[in-house]
């Protein structure tokens, strides 16, 4: 090849080989800039792999849900797996579902829909009901929906699962808007005249009101994450005094803490306006156990001054204290407990080991949760763990062989969601971006996200392989 156009392909062509040996010590340097613009016909690039498939636009839910013994079970008695995934944003400042940017709402969904889920848990705040601020940002990808109230938005995307056959459950995440928890770990803040355990209850009567008429929302879950505040675990510090407790603790019990009566009180002002939904109730993060010889989960923790040990759990995943203070609804065969389970990358419990196998990390699900599946008579109640996710930066974060790992985690509670089919679960989360918030930058890669960046494909297939082996057949 010879003339200008000859050399504009050939310095091009130096600057790519270049650039795909990043990495070698002596990759050659081209001797001058590129001759631009080089004319067509250009160098094919990369091509993504084609997007996940879409379900189809029409779907069918199973109505309303309802509960026997341990089990959720259809209008028809048939049992029904809540297999969720969440789908974060709209209890952030962003007010909106995250990945709006980016696709259209009804391809986000059909798309869950299309990867085998059946359910969605959707997190809102108390500040979105009340405020219903109109939105004007990251809807880009659906322009129809800017300028609209949050709530008209939300009403979209939950009319949007019914017409493609998902079930949802709400999730009151926090009170005023933003990112995780309350810091206080209640589900109120005191002394706030906006936040108050009274108003958090008219919010869901609100939200209950709402909905009551769509059966594709089939749960409300109550609050995320009960938990104590400001890292207090010893009982001696006030543990009925600071964050969220379950039921009273020798023989004291303080309503601006107990956790149990709150859900209680909360759920039967729901059902007085929507009796068919399920009434989902989490954990708490420590409940007091007896002190005993040889109790190996609460090194560093136990108070021999009260003799009991702060067993400290997960947030929000701690329902030891249901076994002797269950929840009773008024309208029956409507609760459910619903523990968050996270592995060592989430923070490093005390109570892990090295040594850990599979067996003492169901061990530590079944008491603080797992025993929940054996209950009988009147009390008993399902169990769905409403969040649990990896990191997906490699594929360790889903399978490890080291005992304290958080693969290990991982694997091991796959395995026991596999031992009981009845159980129901949603994994954190399908965004492949984050949503805006405090040590949050909006359009961040989500790295415990199903969803890739683009919100088209998988972020790790390794990881929708060992979801599709709990799903439901």
């Amino acid at each position: 090849m010879r003339g200008p156009f000859a050399r504009g392909i050939l310095a091009l062509t130096s600057a790519i080989t270049a650039i795909t040996m990043v990495g070698h010590v002596h990759a050659p340097r081209p001797a001058g800039p590129p001759q631009l613009p080089v004319p067509p016909p250009y160098p094919a690039l990369r091509q993504l792999a084609p997007p996940l498939a879409l379900a189809p636009a029409k779907g069918v839910t199973p109505g309303w849900l309802h509960t026997t013994g341990t089990t959720i079970v259809d209008a028809y008695g048939r049992p029904v797996r809540l297999a969720a995934v969440n789908w974060y944003g709209a209890e952030s400042s962003d007010f909106v579902p995250g990945g709006l940017a980016y696709r259209p709402y009804m391809d986000i969904l059909r798309t869950i829909k299309g990867l085998g889920f059946n359910a969605i848990r959707l997190p809102f705040s108390d500040e979105l009901v009340q405020r219903n601020p109109i939105v004007r940002q990251h809807l880009e990808a659906n322009p129809q929906l800017r300028g609209k109230h949050a709530l008209a938005i939300l009403d979209a995307v939950l009319n949007g699962a019914r017409q493609v056959g998902l079930m949802v459950i709400l999730d009151n995440h926090r009170s005023d808007a933003g990112w995780t928890a309350q810091d206080n770990g209640l589900w109120y803040v005191p002394g706030s005249p906006r936040y108050t355990a009274q108003s958090w209850i008219n919010d869901w009567v609100t939200v209950a009101a709402r909905y009551r008429n769509n059966p594709a929302v089939v749960g409300f879950d109550l609050r995320n994450e009960p938990h104590t505040a400001s890292g207090v675990e010893v009982l001696g510090l006030g543990y009925v005094q600071r964050g969220a407790t379950w039921g009273p603790f020798q023989g004291i019990d303080n309503p601006a803490s107990d956790w149990r009566t709150a859900a209680t009180a909360a759920g039967d002002a729901i059902q007085a306006v929507s009796p068919h939904v399920l009434i989902i109730v989490e954990g708490t993060e420590i409940y007091p156990t007896p002190i005993t010889a040889g109790q190996s989960y609460c090194p560093g923790h136990a108070d021999p001054a009260s003799g009991y040990c702060p067993d400290v759990y997960w947030w929000g995943g701690n329902l030891a204290g249901a076994k002797d203070y269950p929840v009773v609804l008024s309208v029956a065969h409507h609760l459910v407990y619903s523990p968050h389970e996270y592995g060592p990358e989430m923070h490093g419990q005390r109570w892990i080991t090295p040594t850990f196998g599979e067996y003492d990390w169901q061990q530590e699900m079944y008491r603080h949760w797992g025993y929940l599946l054996q209950a009988t008579g009147p009390n008993a109640a399902p169990v769905w763990v409403g969040e649990f996710g990896t990191p997906t930066r490699d594929d360790s974060g889903v399978f490890d062989l080291r005992g304290n790992s958080q693969g290990r985690w991982f694997s091991s509670l796959v395995h026991y969601l596999k031992r009981y089919p009845n159980v129901g679960w949603g994994y954190w989360a399908i965004n492949g971006t984050s949503s805006g918030g405090t040590e949050r930058s909006y359009g961040q890669r989500d790295v415990f996200g199903v969803l890739s960046s683009d919100w088209s494909h998988l972020s790790r297939p390794i990881l929708l392989r060992a979801l599709q082996g709990i799903l439901p057949t």
